[in-house]
């Protein structure tokens, strides 16, 4: 999901006009830190260095900043801090693993009048973020990606008795993990914010 919403924003960078947008996390190094693949910006290096040279316009690259100079669009970063937007305007923003953000219910609130279009990509992290009230809004265009549709991990896909899905990846990966739990799985591949939330022992 992170990958997409980066390709997503360089689409628009590449043959849009006129467009600002901003790419958020809650640590600057998750921003912007050269040489980290872990880091947002450091996906945007990687697709455009892997892009024709015909497909490249003039660009200029600066910490947290990204310029298209042919065609006037913008891509900065910043940290979700609590006048993240704030008297600015975007044509979107993407905020990453936002339940994890302290901030988030500020975050909300600075950034609402700055753009139309915010994307919020996460895991679950318990029912009382910020980021489950945004999945919990019916204004929200809600998207899941859950493990059953990757193709390597649906080979032989099929329901438990309690009815969740289940494939020979899922078993090796549950199983072959010497941190899993159940609340743990929940969290990182059955995207509940419930199963996030629960007791770290089961009864």
């Amino acid at each position: 999901a992170t990958w997409m919403m980066r390709a997503f924003f360089l689409h628009r960078f590449l043959f849009s006009r006129d467009e600002r947008f901003l790419l958020a996390s809650r640590k600057a190094e998750l921003v912007d830190k050269p040489g980290d693949p872990d880091c947002m910006f450091w996906k945007l290096d990687f697709i455009l260095q892997h892009l024709p040279t015909w497909m490249l316009p003039r660009l200029r690259r600066t910490e947290m900043c990204y310029q298209n100079l042919d065609t006037n669009n913008t891509i900065n970063g910043d940290t979700t801090n609590a006048d993240i937007g704030r008297g600015g305007r975007r044509t979107a923003i993407g905020f990453d693993e936002f339940a994890s953000d302290l901030n988030g219910r500020k975050v909300l609130s600075a950034s609402n009048a700055t753009s139309y279009c915010r994307i919020f990509n996460s895991t679950p992290r318990g029912s009382a973020t910020a980021f489950a009230e945004v999945c919990r809004n019916p204004k929200t265009n809600l998207i899941t990606l859950h493990w059953s549709q990757h193709p390597r991990k649906n080979q032989g896909l099929f329901k438990k008795p309690n009815g969740k899905l289940w494939s020979s990846w899922a078993e090796e990966e549950f199983t072959g993990n010497l941190n899993s739990s159940q609340w743990e799985w929940d969290q990182e591949y059955e995207l509940s914010e419930m199963g996030s939330a629960a007791k770290f022992f089961d009864s």
